[in-house]
């Protein structure tokens, strides 16, 4: 019962540091957890693949990479053990392993780990949550990193239906996904389906971030660029000195603002200088 209620006390400290970002006294906490928890615990015993996780987690967040995937693994060997391959947890530590690859530039890998993820979850047939929308999302953002287009766009919609499901239509997660959407369209020179993604994304920005974001500046200047080459003046110059008088308030750089075929539209921007002071 001591060593219970020490182990507890530790954790609950490793937790305040981990909570506070200071990672490294996290860590030094929770491998005094799993020592005593190795001393009195089975070694397959579940509340070791939580102090597992919770060092690989803090181990991730310090930068130490091969650390942080030896901790996930070892705790992903042992939920396989207790509860077997088809399990939320195991979906759940997957992802957390996929993470730590993509930190490697280990593209492929990573990949494959987080469809083994989301093959489980869709096994389970498991509520829409933001974890699966997490893991739907870093399976579209491999696919865009390596331009296949018409794979992430899937997965960016199937993130976009869960995000939606569980946290509403007007989440910042949400936003993000559209933005990412547009980009794709604008990329395969889908101008009107990227447009009505951009717009989508500016409207959830704008809710949850408020009008001065720099984020609705950056998502006005993509708005801006389809619109020139559109060539719809008067939307051009509302979309780009609006992103540019956000810039500004934020005490962002003019540079910021990325104009598109600039040479080849010989289009000069109008700059202002109340625009900084709005």
């Amino acid at each position: 019962e001591g060593n219970a209620n020490v182990v507890v006390t530790l954790t609950n400290i490793a937790e305040i540091h981990k909570q506070r970002s200071e990672f490294d006294k996290a860590s030094d906490y929770y491998t005094k957890v799993l020592t005593l928890q190795r001393k009195f615990m089975a070694d397959s015993h579940l509340e070791i693949a939580n102090t597992l996780s919770s060092i690989g987690f803090v181990r991730h967040q310090m930068g130490d990479y091969s650390g942080a995937l030896e901790f996930n693994q070892e705790c992903l060997r042992i939920r396989r053990e207790l509860s077997g391959d088809v399990d939320d947890d195991v979906a759940v530590t997957l992802t957390h392993i996929a993470l730590v690859l993509l930190k490697m530039n280990m593209y492929e890998i990573a990949l494959e780990v987080l469809m083994e993820s989301y093959r489980i979850r869709k096994t389970l047939q498991t509520d829409d949550t933001r974890d699966i929308a997490f893991t739907l999302y870093n399976i579209a953002m491999i696919y865009h990193h390596r331009g296949s287009y018409e794979h992430a766009l899937v997965f960016y919609r199937e993130t976009a239906r869960v995000e939606q499901s569980a946290l509403g239509s007007a989440h910042r997660d949400l936003g993000i996904t559209f933005y990412n959407i547009g980009q794709i369209h604008y990329q395969r020179g889908e101008m009107e389906l990227a447009l009505q993604n951009f717009e989508r994304a500016l409207e959830i920005e704008r809710e949850c971030l408020g009008e001065d974001h720099p984020t609705c500046a950056r998502t006005l200047n993509e708005i801006g660029n389809i619109e020139l080459q559109r060539g719809n003046v008067v939307k051009v110059m509302e979309c780009f000195t609006g992103a540019l008088r956000i810039y500004r308030k934020a005490g962002m750089e003019d540079s910021h603002l990325v104009i598109y075929g600039r040479k080849l539209f010989r289009f000069e921007i109008v700059q202002p200088n109340a625009a900084s002071a709005a």
